[in-house]
């Protein structure tokens, strides 16, 4: 929200110039398997940009579930600075 004074558009106090910051890796841990998930090992992890956090719960072994959720921040962070289109993107219309 922005206020008028004097006819000029002010932004709030601390908005300006302000980029979002990027979602890092908090935690990954196992887990206990969700219904319906059937065997196996579960991990839940945890994304965090200090606004807003993250948490999901993957099958695999630690070490692959921490390698999905870096990649998971990494394209967070490419949608939200513009390097990436969103995945919703209308595509080319024939």
């Amino acid at each position: 929200m922005s206020t008028e004074t004097d006819g000029k558009q002010v932004a709030p106090a601390g908005a300006v110039g302000r980029a979002p910051k990027p979602y890092h890796l908090t935690s990954v841990e196992k887990t206990a398997v969700p219904a319906g998930g059937g065997n196996g090992s579960w991990c839940r992890y945890v994304l965090d940009n200090g606004r807003s956090v993250i948490t999901g719960t993957r099958r695999g072994s630690v070490a692959q579930v921490t390698d999905h959720a870096r990649r998971y921040a990494e394209e967070l962070n490419a949608r939200s600075d513009g390097r990436a289109a969103p995945s919703w993107a209308p595509r080319r219309r024939k």
